[in-house]
């Protein structure tokens, strides 16, 4: 297990507890775990949990400016930021690591109904791998010396992270994300790229 994946475990543990503790309304304490990043002064991180309803909902993290009085934990703010947007982050493969963190966090909260289809199955505990969890994909055996490890790649201001997830829609997917470090200390998003690496598409609608 590396470094990345460590640090993965801790803050999947960390957006667990916050889940659990539905009564408070910033969640800043994310950033004890994701000491690579902060926010601009007097902003804070939020959550919104999916709703029950509709066709179904996702979970997601996002910025608001001061105390926010109308703020409800759980609901869409009226003026919501895109945390992206104002993050600063450490021009580091650690902090490139957490932002990653933070940018897969849909896929990894709670989800409703056809938000399901956001899910994703990482691999950070490689040590107690046990094939992939899939309900559906019964017929998959994958070992763990074919799943590439997460890894960073820093060169010229900027950071390439690749890190691979199982996807009952997609299969065995390598993703990977260029971050351009800017000089206000934000970073700029690049388009996803990557590849397949097993094909699997599980047939269900839902």
């Amino acid at each position: 297990m590396n470094d990345f994946e460590k640090k993965a475990l801790e803050y999947i543990a960390k957006l667990d507890s916050i889940v659990q503790n539905k009564s408070q309304e910033s969640v800043d304490s994310l950033f004890d775990v994701l000491d690579c990043l902060s926010l601009p002064v007097d902003y804070h991180l939020g959550l919104k949990l999916a709703q029950n309803g509709g066709h179904g909902d996702t979970s997601w993290l996002y910025t608001y400016q001061g105390e926010d009085p109308n703020f409800t934990f759980g609901s869409r703010p009226r003026e919501g930021h895109d945390p992206f947007k104002v993050i600063i982050v450490e021009p580091t493969a650690m902090g490139a690591w957490q932002l990653y963190l933070m940018i897969i966090a849909e896929s990894i909260l709670p989800t409703t109904w056809h938000g399901g289809y956001s899910a994703r199955e990482y691999f950070f505990d490689r040590d107690n791998y046990n094939g992939i969890k899939s309900a559906f994909a019964k017929d998959v055996n994958i070992s763990i010396s074919q799943i590439p490890e997460p890894k960073v790649e820093m060169e010229d201001g900027m950071a390439i992270v690749s890190c691979p997830y199982w996807s009952d829609w997609k299969g065995l997917v390598l993703q990977s994300i260029k971050l351009i470090f800017q000089s206000d200390g934000t970073v700029y998003l690049r388009p996803n790229f990557g590849g397949v690496l097993y094909r699997y598409n599980c047939g269900v609608l839902f």
